[in-house]
């Protein structure tokens, strides 16, 4: 698959994402497992604590070696490296690049798309909800370009019980909508709730992406069973439709999206005054 055809476009302009299947996909997250495998294993070889069960671990898959850093790390210690190297993997930092997905950018409207981040890795543990994400849209994060773009996946197969990805069809088309501040982890999220009825999930096969406006309203949702689920996005601007001309790919450091962000926070905040009187 190097494009969409004419009636998944029309999906996509009428919903706000898309269910991509392709052989494709199912390769290019086969050779990631691999290379995320290397550097886990690598990365428990290294680490003072862990090293000595490298030998026990060292012939297992990346799917058992990544359930067993779950199970038996004692506070994150081993899944926080992971969440701080793997969006450094030289594999997840190629697909930023991969025609596969610049080219479906390109026929979604994205005349130039270049990255709004770094690739973006979540790790939602069993019966954990400090971290759980509530309803937002993305493009509050960088509020650059109005046809960016952000592509979702699960590492591993991700059951109903795990907690699947729900999003608001057609949300997209009401642009950014009003948000609070809601904590440190997660800073920001809808200001006003949306029926529970409106959402829907998405299931993915392996050899499935999602590919979605940034204007879409989507939420994680709790993992209810034994198994950690490992997620990965890649997120899109686009060069000829940028507000300003600077980059998101750093938000911390960014600038006009700390005060774009900071802007819109005031505006909400207005809103709401507004309307309590």
């Amino acid at each position: 698959m190097k494009t969409i055809t004419a009636m998944q476009k029309e999906r996509y302009c009428k919903e706000g994402y898309l269910v991509l299947k392709s052989e494709q996909v199912r390769d290019l997250k086969n050779i990631l497992r691999r290379d995320l495998r290397s550097m886990a294993l690598r990365i428990i070889k290294n680490h003072p604590e862990y090293a000595p069960f490298f030998n026990k671990l060292h012939k297992e898959g990346f799917a058992q070696i990544f359930d067993w850093c779950i199970r038996n790390e004692q506070e994150n210690a081993i899944t926080r490296v992971f969440y701080e190297l793997f969006p450094v993997n030289s594999t997840a930092l190629s697909l930023i690049a991969n025609p596969l997905f610049v080219e479906i950018s390109k026929r979604l409207g994205i005349s130039y798309p270049i990255p709004s981040t770094l690739p973006i890795f979540r790790i939602d543990r069993p019966y954990k909800s400090k971290f759980l994400t509530p309803a937002h849209q993305d493009y509050w994060f960088s509020m650059l370009s109005d046809n960016s773009l952000t592509y979702w996946f699960p590492i591993f197969p991700v059951t109903e019980a795990m907690g699947q990805l729900h999003v608001v069809p057609g949300s997209h088309k009401q642009g950014i909508l009003p948000f609070k501040k809601w904590t440190n982890e997660n800073p920001f999220c809808l200001r006003d709730e949306i029926e529970a009825d409106d959402y829907i999930p998405v299931a993915l096969q392996d050899d499935e992406v999602l590919v979605f406006s940034q204007f879409l309203v989507h939420k994680s949702t709790a993992n209810f069973s034994q198994t950690a689920r490992l997620t990965m996005q890649i997120r899109y601007n686009d060069l000829d439709t940028l507000k300003e001309q600077t980059s998101s790919y750093t938000p911390k450091h960014s600038i006009y999206t700390a005060n774009a962000q900071k802007d819109w926070l005031d505006k909400s905040l207005r809103i709401t005054r507004d309307f309590n009187d």
